[in-house]
């Protein structure tokens, strides 16, 4: 436990070549955050423009620099969260900005309702990289995630709202107890070219911890043009394939291959090759697919029928037939 009984929070902040933005973004969270106990940590992911050497000399500041990049996005995050000495962790991208002081104590009294077992975060809007300023428009969907993540449904921001329940939070940055990330078992290092933040709140979700956004809670964030973890067809493709059999199982990654099969005639498909190249990481992996996907369903304890009205009946417009068995 922290200052006057506020649990500590660290602030957990993976950053690779972000230019001046990792200390905009440090010395904004310092500035304009009145909680009384947190600290930031960052991890340098082998940057060569510089960025973690310039940020602000604060007691409340560190930073944990790797001389060579880990391969993707997920294993930075899964580094610097798994260093982080609060016993709530704000993991979030390098170029944001909260809208007010206030915004990290009405995270931590939202998820103390449920003894930290929460996956919550505020509403993202548009910040400008180069005048710093939040851009006044609100989303009109809470969670804008494209179809491949099987969330099911786009739930509508609604503002005056406690908090905003979900089966999926998008990607930028969320709150969650070292011990609710412990229970799912953390960010899938596997995931090397993206989407390791949705799948890492749909198994929040199917393991029982509340997700949801908190909309009186606003941050502004850099959406940039280009990602820094660029992915081929091929990796998205391999992607679609992990994150649809580890939460649905064989049935569901059949799915994806068929459908991904179909796209390869169409214009803007995957091609032969990509898809092809996909399917063969993916059986490369297999028998560490399978063991990690045997220890997640360990901890599942959502009802299989809520799981599949949630996820499955409108993965790709397939549904499982009367025999389906989901931890198949």
């Amino acid at each position: 436990m922290g200052s006057s009984g506020f649990p500590h929070v660290t602030i957990a902040m993976p950053a690779f070549n972000e230019g001046n933005y990792v200390r905009r973004t440090v010395v904004s969270l310092l500035a304009e955050t009145d909680y009384p106990s947190f600290d930031i940590l960052v991890l340098d992911d082998a940057s060569s423009d510089g960025c973690c050497e310039r940020l602000p000399r604060d007691s409340r500041v560190s930073v944990i620099r790797r001389e060579d990049r880990f391969h993707g996005v997920a294993g930075a995050k899964k580094i610097v969260v798994e260093a982080a000495k609060g016993e709530y962790i704000f993991c979030v991208d390098a170029h944001v900005r909260p809208e007010r002081p206030d915004w990290l104590r009405r995270l931590i009294e939202q998820a103390q309702r449920f003894d930290g077992m929460v996956m919550c975060a505020p509403i993202w809007v548009p910040l400008d990289g180069e005048t710093w300023r939040i851009k006044t428009e609100r989303p009109k969907c809470l969670t804008k995630i494209r179809p491949i993540y099987n969330t099911g449904w786009w739930a509508r921001a609604d503002p005056t709202a406690e908090r905003q329940e979900v089966s999926a939070l998008r990607g930028i940055g969320k709150l969650f107890s070292k011990k609710a990330y412990e229970a799912i078992g953390g960010f899938d290092e596997l995931l090397h070219y993206g989407g390791e933040e949705t799948d890492v709140s749909i198994r929040a979700w199917m393991c029982g911890l509340r997700v949801f956004y908190v909309p009186s809670v606003v941050m502004g964030h850099v959406f940039k043009s280009k990602s820094q973890f660029p992915r081929s067809h091929a990796a998205e493709c391999n992607i679609r394939m992990w994150v649809a059999y580890k939460t649905l199982g064989r049935e569901a990654f059949e799915a994806v291959v068929e459908n991904n099969r179909k796209a390869m005639h169409v214009k803007g498909g995957w091609g032969d090759r990509s898809f092809r190249s996909a399917l063969q990481q993916f059986q490369d992996m297999k028998p560490e697919y399978d063991r990690r996907r045997a220890e997640f369903w360990k901890h599942v304890k959502r009802p299989a029928e809520e799981i599949l009205e949630r996820f499955g009946i409108t993965l790709w417009g397939w549904q499982p037939d009367p025999s389906f068995n989901l931890a198949r």
